[in-house]
């Protein structure tokens, strides 16, 4: 899978293919991932890079399958250390087509993503000062931290949230009658 961290234009936030992970926006975050090679080389990611073939707006179609991620992910704000971020990508799911389904990420050595922002002294500009594959936790043990800790743990998964909102809630129900509505006239 193709993860694309970068920091948002305005040096406040941090952007995973395109879709905004920090601050935390509203929920839910729909984020799709193009599988590719694992030897993928540099120049081939440039050549997907720079028509801006990985944006959500393309849609000419690439040899490269597009997949929505379900993901378990945790924010960890320390003071003294800034934030950090872990990122368990746990099922693997194709949303649209004749053949909806997904895959379950639970493999024994599975490994999720960690990402240690830090704020560039005197502003409030962030920067991405480590990102690294971990082996897969339960990030419980970090409800021990020191005074100053908070945490903020999201869950999602993709099969369950389309247009609407969340499959079988009232909101969505609502939404969807508005729609429908506003369509009529």
């Amino acid at each position: 899978m193709l993860l694309n961290f970068t920091i948002g234009a305005e040096k406040r936030s941090v952007l995973l293919n395109g879709q905004r992970i920090f601050p935390v926006a509203p929920p839910p975050i729909l984020i799709g991932a193009f599988q590719t090679p694992a030897n993928l080389s540099a120049e081939t990611m440039q050549k997907m890079v720079s028509p801006q073939m990985l944006d959500e707006f393309w849609n000419v179609g690439t040899q490269y399958g597009h997949f929505g991620l379900s993901y378990n992910y945790t924010i960890i704000r320390q003071e003294s250390h800034g934030e950090l971020l872990l990122l368990d990508i746990t099922n693997v799911d194709i949303l649209y087509g004749s053949t909806p389904g997904g895959k379950e990420l639970k493999w024994p050595k599975q490994q999720m993503v960690q990402i240690r922002l830090r704020h560039e002294p005197g502003t409030d500009e962030l920067k991405i000062h480590v990102i690294e594959l971990v082996d897969r936790f339960d990030p419980a043990p970090y409800t021990n931290l020191p005074y100053g800790t908070s945490i903020l743990r999201t869950i999602f998964r993709s099969t369950e949230w389309d247009y609407y909102g969340q499959q079988g809630t009232w909101t969505r129900k609502w939404h969807i009658i508005s729609w429908t509505f506003g369509e009529f006239f």
